[in-house]
Formats: C-alpha cells, structure tokens, sequence
C-alpha cells in the first residue's frame, strides 16, 4: 500500500509494475489515477465517492462497561482509513 502526494510520474511508474491496482480517493482520484496505463492484465478495484453514518446511541454508550474500547475502535477507524468526519446533531 502506497501513499503520497500526487504527481503522475509516480503514478505511472507505479502502475505500470502492479498486477492489481486498488485506487481509495474518490471520483476525482480515481479519473486523474485512470490517466496512468495499466499492464493489459492489471485488475483494477476503485472506491468512489461514498458516504458513510454514524449513529450513536447515548444512553448505550454512557452505560456501556467499554467506553475506552468504543472510542479507541472508533478512532482507528476514522484516522487509519483518512475519512473526514462531519458531525451533525439531530
């Protein structure tokens, strides 16, 4: 797994050793990614832009014997995928 800053020199020079390339970035990175060739045999797996919720029960959580596992699974996720978090009240 690779990340860097983009600049399509690295971007071909990378393609064209892989045998699979797996493109997370959104539409966007996935069109300026595509500009790269592929060796004809290359598999290709994109996520798009998506989105994602999170629903938090309160009182659960509050209640919960595990607050510091909850919060720490949560964090990892979010910082370890490099999702941007947006948080909304209801």
């Amino acid at each position: 797994m690779v990340k860097y800053k983009s600049a399509k020199e690295i971007s071909d020079y990378f393609s064209s050793l892989c045998s699979c390339r797996v493109i997370w970035g959104g539409d966007r990175t996935i069109s300026e990614m595509r500009k790269s060739p592929l060796p004809p045999r290359t598999n290709e797996i994109t996520f798009a832009d998506r989105y994602s919720i999170l629903i938090i029960n309160a009182d659960a959580f509050l209640s919960s014997k595990n607050q510091e596992r909850v919060i720490s699974d949560f964090y990892n996720d979010t910082y370890f995928s490099d999702k941007m978090l947006v948080p909304r009240h209801l």
